[in-house]
């Protein structure tokens, strides 16, 4: 505001400026810029209504903004534990796959010794089964030489081997000399011997008692090595030595 004031009629009309007038010059003077007040409570009122809402909104951007931000940090602590999960599971396929390499390369070792010793195997079945059909050419010999044997006791009581038997035995042990029942000459003589000691006790007995000589029948079914007391005890002229009771005997029977 500003007001005149008049100085007496004697000193003339002067024009007074406003006290206030003089204080914003010296601000704007002092400033370089002059200071714009409101002018009215309404503009003032206006100010602060518009002020408190732009504070409302600027609140509620920063809720939702913070909202925000938790929601990220947690998809964010999702994501890590499902990569450190994934890395774990790659950890684990290497170390099965390392494994399940050494057991390939342990395979394939494996099969080379086990394709060797198949090899090995067949080998041995093979030259199994050729000593297999050895033994059964042999055993149908012994088995024919057997039979021989038994059919001349049954017929006619003759118990000496003949000629082709003789043969077909020493045939047998120059072609398999592993062959068990011609390994030692000493098992195929006592045969005979047997059978002749055996025909002439029992005729002497016949003899000695008054009685007519009957034949005889035996059934060969395996022949057993007898004992060296055995030998010993019947006599045997291929033992080292003779039981002096025998001796006794023998020179009684004289």
């Amino acid at each position: 505001m500003s007001t005149t004031i008049a100085d007496s009629p004697c000193d003339g009309v002067m024009h007074v400026e406003n006290v206030t007038d003089r204080r914003n010059k010296k601000k704007v003077n002092a400033t370089g810029s002059s200071l714009n007040y409101p002018e009215t409570n309404q503009e003032m009122q206006t100010n602060s209504d518009n002020y408190q809402q732009d504070l409302k909104t600027v609140l509620e951007n920063n809720r939702e903004l913070a909202v925000a931000l938790e929601f990220a940090k947690n998809e964010n602590r999702k994501l890590l534990d499902t990569n450190l999960e994934l890395m774990r599971e790659r950890q684990d396929l290497n170390f099965r796959l390392a494994n399940a390499e050494s057991k390939i390369q342990s395979c394939e070792h494996h099969e080379d010794c086990l394709q060797t010793y198949f090899e090995k195997m067949h080998g041995f079945l093979q030259e199994i089964a050729g000593n297999f059909s050895i033994n059964m050419e042999l055993l149908s010999k012994v088995i024919e030489i057997t039979g021989e044997i038994q059919s001349c006791i049954t017929s006619n009581g003759d118990t000496t081997i003949s000629k082709s038997t003789r043969t077909t035995l020493a045939d047998a042990e120059k072609s398999h000399p592993v062959f068990p029942f011609v390994a030692d000459k000493q098992q195929l003589q006592p045969i005979a011997t047997v059978l002749h000691d055996g025909n002439e006790s029992h005729a002497e007995k016949n003899t000695g008692s008054g009685r007519p000589r009957r034949r005889t029948a035996m059934s060969i079914k395996s022949y057993k090595e007898p004992t060296i007391k055995r030998k010993l005890r019947r006599g045997d002229p291929y033992t080292s030595g003779n039981d002096p009771s025998e001796s006794d005997k023998s020179s009684k029977l004289s």
